[in-house]
């Protein structure tokens, strides 16, 4: 888990903002990786806000990114989209996008949102707000080109607040016991 209780030093990407204070991390035009580019099946939770004033919410996390270029991006938009979005970015044209869901509310900033994203091999199953179903769940037939990595926080232009961060590994079937393994089953 992590937490932004004390200051500590973050792996920044981009030329952005990203400061931490009271359990908060803030984001603006930049994000921080966390944990390192050999994790491959995991679930990432957290709590997001966007802090804005133009109504428009923009909440961009992403997970396996092994650099700036291969990482898989998913975001929480509101405003003039209200969308689920899913993409995989790939070095030399390899971007590849996933999964559009539009949204049955209106994203509001200044209100905390739930996120949860679950990757298991080439599944990915996206949730909000603790709700049983995901609102994203696909098979990315090309998982093999971002197969592990940290989890990213931020990214977007709007500033945003992240907090609660888990990240927990899933066990995986090994083919000898007839289990499913943890990946087979709802997503953490």
């Amino acid at each position: 888990m992590a937490s932004f209780d004390n200051p500590t030093s973050l792996a920044v990407t981009g030329r952005g903002t990203c400061t931490q204070q009271q359990g908060t991390l803030q984001t603006q035009d930049a994000y921080v990786s966390l944990g390192d580019s050999t994790w491959r099946n995991y679930t990432a939770s957290f709590r997001a806000r966007s802090i804005d004033t133009a109504n428009n919410v923009q909440i961009w996390a992403g997970f396996r990114a092994y650099n700036r270029n291969d990482r898989y991006i998913v975001a929480l938009r509101g405003g003039r989209q209200n969308n689920l979005y899913l993409s995989r970015l790939g070095y030399m044209g390899t971007d590849e996008f996933l999964a559009l869901r539009t949204l049955d509310f209106h994203p509001e900033p200044n209100k905390w949102y739930n996120i949860r994203i679950a990757v298991c091999d080439n599944r990915i199953r996206v949730y909000l707000n603790d709700e049983d179903l995901p609102r994203i769940d696909v098979v990315d037939k090309n998982s093999r080109l971002a197969p592990a990595g940290s989890v990213t926080l931020g990214g977007g232009w709007l500033k945003t607040e992240y907090t609660d961060v888990v990240v927990k590994p899933f066990s995986v079937y090994d083919g000898r016991d007839g289990a499913s393994g943890e990946c087979g089953r709802k997503g953490g």
